[in-house]
């Protein structure tokens, strides 16, 4: 399990790399007025804390991946913290795109349901 924790952390790196650019192109077309950039901004935030302590946390466990048989208690709590974390951005991510449109349309949720509405489709009630 040791070395399948450091090949993950590696890969979840290296899809960094392919999110960023897509996220920081989304963030510059949001309007400066916008709600939804100031959430842009703190989701990249709490990104960046969180590839930060997973880049720490593998260079814990490059020298013994291969032949340790435990993750040290430290490189654990990396971890968590770095998921708890990845967690909290993962649902302003989702707040973006689910109730501002970011990455997928121009319009909240409240313009689109008032286009489908006016267009005769049958629209569940808004919570």
């Amino acid at each position: 399990m040791v070395r399948l924790s450091f090949w993950a952390i590696v890969l979840g790196l290296f899809a960094t790399l392919i999110a960023i650019p897509t996220g920081l192109i989304d963030w510059l077309q949001i309007k400066k007025e916008k709600p939804a950039r100031k959430i842009g901004l703190l989701h990249m935030g709490l990104n960046l804390v969180v590839v930060a302590l997973f880049v720490a946390n593998a260079k814990m466990r490059l020298s013994g991946f291969r032949f340790d048989s435990e993750v040290e208690t430290g490189q654990l709590v990396l971890s968590i913290v770095g998921v708890v974390l990845l967690a909290v951005s993962a649902w302003l991510g989702g707040m973006m795109v689910y109730d501002y449109g970011i990455g997928v349309a121009r319009h909240s949720k409240k313009k689109w349901r008032t286009v489908a509405q006016n267009a005769g489709a049958n629209v569940p009630d808004a919570k």
